[in-house]
């Protein structure tokens, strides 16, 4: 009788524990969603005024990526991680500013650091995730380390093929034309042109799609091994890039 009271006391703290442990997630969540629906009204570092949630924020911190403005991405990336530092999506930002300021080792930090926090969430096969994966190897790549940036780019174009077989949606296609381009800098000549053809038509299947940021497109990082071709600069209804 004894035994049976405290298997039934142990039954008692574990159920406790086990909706301790559900709450505490749900809280979570709902914290996180509550950061991304606030409102920022306050200066941003170096002056700039934004009024707006800070998924809002986020938005207009990649829209920099269309004008190449990567100082006042950084701007917003450090006044998104000071609202919310465990957000894998604020050190992307981040990473991607820092690179476009040609700060690979910086950068190569930021992503790793959005690449831990999206693990953390269980977002393995994510977009952010994905694009941490190429952002990261690109810059592993241009700081010298050829092994590191194989091996995740290997990995981003692993999940980003699983993604577009998923999906099927012009994001996917876009972000697996991104692994193939940042790939196709890591290899022989031979093998370039193969996967400069392979982002390409990835490119051709997104605008198929729908995708049609061709400012983005046009200033993209990831993209960039593709300028100077005239099958990319084809895609593009407004003509050659204007570099």
């Amino acid at each position: 009788m004894r035994m049976s009271r405290i298997y039934l006391v142990l039954s008692i703290v574990s159920m406790m524990a086990a909706v301790f442990v559900g709450a505490a997630h749900k809280h979570h969540k709902k914290k996180k969603r509550e950061t991304r629906d606030c409102r920022v009204e306050r200066q941003l570092p170096g002056g700039v005024a934004f009024d707006g949630s800070v998924t809002e924020l986020q938005r207009d911190a990649f829209r920099m990526v269309q004008t190449r403005d990567y100082a006042a991405m950084l701007a917003r990336a450090e006044r998104l991680l000071q609202l919310d530092p465990d957000d894998p999506l604020n050190h992307e930002i981040k990473a991607y500013a820092l690179r476009g300021h040609g700060m690979p080792r910086l950068s190569a930090e930021s992503y790793e650091a959005a690449i831990q926090r999206a693990l953390a969430e269980g977002s393995e096969d994510g977009l952010v995730l994905c694009d941490c994966y190429i952002g990261l190897a690109a810059c592993q790549f241009a700081a010298g380390n050829r092994a590191e940036a194989l091996k995740n780019i290997e990995l981003a174009l692993a999940l980003t093929e699983q993604r577009r077989r998923a999906e099927q949606s012009e994001d996917a296609y876009y972000q697996l034309a991104c692994a193939y381009a940042v790939h196709s800098t890591m290899v022989d000549e031979t093998e370039r042109a193969k996967e400069r053809s392979r982002a390409i038509a990835n490119l051709k299947f997104a605008i198929a799609a729908g995708y049609d940021g061709w400012d983005h497109m046009r200033n993209d990082l990831d993209l960039a091994p593709l300028h100077g071709y005239a099958s990319f600069e084809e895609l593009f209804p407004d003509g050659p890039l204007d570099e």
